[in-house]
């Protein structure tokens, strides 16, 4: 049985008085019609929706006519939920402010939910205000070089990182928000498959400038890597 968050929700989410009817993920015409806003409409992936009643919260659920196995959906949800807390560990270690994750629960929904071979999962996603992708662009272009460095030290521990203004936009408040966190984990094969990840996600960075320094800091990593397994 999968670890849930809804005790660890915040108290203005309130999951039996949003999702108030079983037939509510049978469609988008359904959750439009209870008031919630389609952020992504998907009849393949995960689709992502707000209420006006929860501001600061954005929810991700697949609905009923996605052909997805109920294990292979659950597993889906738990893969962001993980892929973001490892992500907020590594910043929070090396005291990156810099970059942002938003919080995500994995919640199990009221019993009117539980369907056969439907999930009755969703996760919830803290919102974050983001800057138009113009203005995003424009950031990237002017990247400092210790914004570059705290992205290179997450090329460098995580594979699977997908780097991007559209899955790593910025915020109105001038932090990069790391969206998309579903296939995020540490990288724990051979340096080849390290250094490989690392080059490929360096040459995605929006300056040459920017692409420059980020190779240059690879030597620097590995050293920092071999003293801190030293100290284990």
């Amino acid at each position: 049985m999968a670890k849930t968050d809804n005790a660890d929700l915040p108290p203005e989410i309130n999951l039996e008085g949003l999702f108030h009817r079983a037939s509510l993920f049978d469609s988008v015409e359904e959750l439009r019609d209870a008031g919630f806003q389609i952020v992504r409409d998907s009849e393949k992936r995960v689709t992502v929706f707000g209420h006006p009643s929860a501001p600061g919260y954005l929810f991700k659920k697949f609905l009923r006519d996605v052909k997805r196995p109920y294990e292979k959906q659950l597993e889906s949800y738990q893969k962001r939920i993980r892929g973001a807390r490892a992500l907020r560990a590594h910043l929070d270690a090396l005291g990156i402010d810099s970059i942002v994750v938003p919080r995500k629960w994995l919640c199990k929904l009221p019993p009117r939910f539980r369907r056969k071979g439907t999930s009755d999962h969703l996760v919830v996603v803290e919102k974050c205000d983001l800057l138009d992708r113009d203005k995003v662009k424009k950031r990237y272009g002017a990247l400092p070089r210790e914004t570059v460095r705290d992205l290179c030290t997450i090329f460098f521990t995580f594979a699977r990182v997908d780097f991007s203004s559209r899955n790593w936009p910025f915020t109105t408040d001038g932090k990069i928000a790391v969206i998309d966190t579903g296939y995020l984990k540490r990288i724990v094969k051979e340096m080849s498959f390290r250094r490989k990840s690392y080059r490929k996600n360096a040459d995605k960075l929006y300056t040459e400038e920017s692409r420059r320094y980020a190779h240059s800091l690879w030597d620097e990593l590995v050293e920092q890597r071999a003293a801190a397994r030293k100290k284990r």
